[in-house]
């Protein structure tokens, strides 16, 4: 080759890989520009075609495949059926699965506990249990299982705290609230039991019904069904329906002028007792004659064929053994078209077992009130089943005193804290330190006792946030004596009847381990207690001195009676909060409490440890300690309005060896130190604003 030769090579060879990088560099390009529109087209073709929610839906589908298929080998075999669970939580172990199956899973879970707990293994079954606490504490069903575990157990007292912790969140648990009531008249908790059954009785049941069409399903409303919310009140209701948008509650639409041929009736919530009077078609009414006469009326069920998830107590009344459970009725409605208005008048009612009703009917017998029983169970259902096997029988008589060891047989303690009100426009409406020490309390003692004053008033907004803020939180029995922030909302009697329904009685006994508590409300009778309160407290205390299972009474309640009725007081009661200041409208005199109660305590003081908390203190001064023949009186309060103070605290009664002993725990800037300290005669010696003191200690 010739140095002529060599130019045209090299500018050929160059021109070459000229025409090769644009071929590249296009290339490049094209693959750069496909690579950033991937995912606009991923977009587009998921918003288009729901791609993501069908391979999400596909998971699903698997997973419930995968459920269905172990119940069906636990009705084959419980030991096949707890393995195939097992395998099937194992499984479910990756955490980019717990989002589309956590509730598959708290199913597996629960069924593994009750799996377990039919094999004989109550311990593996409570571990289980604790699983589905621990990952959704306000799942009922696995406080329901963690209780059915410990009661198992014998460990009675912890599962009646499961039992009671699910029963906050649902008070319409029969199968809970029987076992409580059992543990408590194991115990002579006789008040206890009344309040229990009266708790279940007060709640209203709240669930859905559904009217469903068989037959014309394709010219029905969108979700083939009419909802309709029913309550189990025990109450005959009338429901009427109109047409309306097909998605609407108690609504309808006919999209056919053909005749239907079968009407069903399902209710989704199990555990009730259903009874049907009449369903009634109308058509449209015209204003200028009379009501129309129905097209079809049915006033008799006895036709009806019942599901098998329906338990037959008579004529035209059913107990629904679990949800969807459904009637079915050969009738015809032969021109839907014209139906303007359904009515369906019926019945339902809660269930009480034969056990309860005679653990209810021995408890009024036992405190005298054997005419309170008729009016107990108005509007209940008695199911006249036997009891199931391996159940308690009924009692035949009255139960002698057992010596046997108390529920909670080692030291314990009990949380009490009073006058947590903020102010009108506060959120939260009661002392945030309180909020933030609940797990704390819910750790170190066995319940929670409030006494009064909670929130400004007791409107329905300001008890649903102290439902969110301390009772769901705190996992423990709650008890409140009410103060008169509590049972006022501007309207006579509507707050005190707003608080029963939420929390029950507002003055009761119960039992927390060995320790009797009476929770008193002051404001029933202004500035005292009732007759029905001191005829109850009376009771109580001579059975407490009789029963070897009682080692200590704890007496709550609100206002400082003792600064009411007792002149000896009269210098510290001048810095109390106003409604236990003596002389002040409407405060009273403490007289019941102070002559006739009071005198009975120091009595039973003589031979078990005795004290009275009081709530209402905490502006001006945050406590007051004194003794009296035996009986320690303590009244104990915050002042939880901006500013707060640096007192702010909770009392932690420790209750062990026949003693009960009383400590501070701060909630402010400084610590209060000794109860002991906060005298009447340390307040006389401090008449100004108390400052924080130096050292914590007498």
């Amino acid at each position: 080759m010739t140095e002529g030769q060599n130019p045209g090579l090299l500018d050929g060879v160059r021109r070459w890989f000229h025409r090769r990088e644009r071929s590249l560099i296009v290339w490049w390009l094209a693959l750069l520009v496909v690579l950033n529109l991937l995912p606009v087209g991923w977009l587009v073709a998921n918003r288009a075609w729901g791609i993501e929610d069908k391979l999400v839906r596909g998971y699903r589908w698997y997973w419930h495949q995968r459920y269905l298929s172990a119940l069906a080998a636990e009705r084959q075999d419980p030991a096949r059926g707890l393995r195939s669970f097992e395998a099937l939580l194992a499984d479910l172990g990756p955490a980019q699965l717990r989002e589309t199956t956590g509730r598959l899973r708290q199913d597996a879970l629960l069924q593994v506990a009750a799996l377990e707990l039919e094999a004989g293994h109550p311990k593996r079954s409570m571990r289980v249990a604790h699983r589905v606490t621990a990952t959704d504490p306000y799942d009922v069903r696995g406080w329901v299982a963690l209780g059915d575990a410990l009661w198992a157990r014998r460990k009675k007292g912890d599962a009646v705290a499961a039992y009671e912790r699910a029963l906050e969140m649902n008070p319409n648990l029969e199968h809970a609230v029987g076992r409580v009531m059992e543990h408590q008249a194991d115990h002579a908790d006789w008040e206890g039991v009344i309040a229990t059954f009266e708790r279940y009785r007060n709640a209203v049941w709240s669930l859905p019904a559904y009217l469903q069409f068989t037959g014309s399903w394709p010219h029905f409303d969108v979700e083939h069904r009419i909802q309709i919310p029913i309550l189990a009140d025990g109450r005959r209701h009338t429901w009427r329906l109109h047409p309306a948008h097909p998605r609407a509650v108690g609504s309808f639409v006919f999209r056919t002028m053909g005749p239907i041929a079968g009407l069903a009736l399902t209710t989704a919530a199990p555990g009730v007792v259903v009874e049907l009077h009449a369903l009634r078609f109308f058509p449209a009414a015209n204003r200028f004659t009379s009501p129309p006469a129905p097209i079809v009326e049915i006033d008799g069920f006895r036709g009806w064929k019942a599901g098998r998830d329906l338990v037959s107590l008579g004529p035209n009344r059913w107990l629904v053994g679990r949800g969807d459970a459904m009637l079915r009725a050969p009738i015809s409605i032969p021109q839907p078209g014209k139906v303007a208005r359904i009515e369906l008048d019926m019945t339902v009612s809660k269930p009480v077992r034969p056990e309860l009703e005679h653990l209810l009917h021995w408890a009024c017998h036992n405190l005298g009130r054997d005419d309170e029983v008729e009016n107990l169970l108005a509007g209940m259902a008695v199911l006249p089943e036997p009891a199931p096997p391996g159940r308690r029988s009924a009692r035949t008589g009255p139960a002698a005193p057992r010596a046997t060891v108390p529920a909670v047989p080692r030291g314990y303690s009990i949380a009490v804290a009073g006058h947590l009100r903020r102010g009108p426009e506060d959120d939260p409406p009661l002392l945030p330190a309180l909020i933030a020490a609940l797990p704390d309390i819910s750790l170190e003692d066995r319940a929670l006792v409030l006494t009064g004053d909670i929130v400004w008033e007791g409107t329905p907004a300001r008890w649903k946030r102290f439902d969110e803020l301390v009772r769901r939180p705190v996992g423990i029995p709650l008890f409140i004596a009410p103060g008169n922030h509590d049972l006022f909302d501007g309207r006579a009697g509507a707050a005190r009847k707003r608080f029963v329904t939420l929390f029950g009685p507002t003055w009761k006994r119960t039992r927390i381990g060995g320790s009797l508590l009476l929770v008193l409300d002051t404001e029933e009778s202004p500035g005292d207690i009732s007759t029905g309160q001191l005829e109850m407290a009376l009771a109580a205390v001579d059975q407490a001195g009789r029963d070897p299972e009682v080692s200590s009474v704890l007496v709550f309640l609100h206002r400082v009676l003792w600064f009411l009725g007792d002149p000896r007081y009269s210098g510290v009661a001048g810095r109390a909060n106003r409604s236990s200041q003596p002389g002040q409208p409407g405060n009273g005199n403490g007289r019941r409490f102070c002559s006739v109660l009071l005198p009975r305590l120091k009595e039973l003081a003589r031979t078990k440890p005795v004290a009275v908390i009081a709530g209402d203190v905490g502006t001006r001064i945050p406590l007051v300690y004194d003794r009296r023949g035996g009986v320690v009186l303590i009244a104990s309060g915050n002042r939880a309005q901006d500013p707060p103070a640096w007192w702010n605290h909770y009392l932690r009664v420790h209750l062990a060896g026949g003693r009960i002993r009383v400590e501070t725990v701060s909630l402010g800037s400084a610590p209060l130190g000794a109860v002991e300290r906060y005298t009447p005669a340390f307040w006389a010696a401090h008449p100004g604003t108390l400052r924080p003191p130096l050292k914590a200690g007498p």
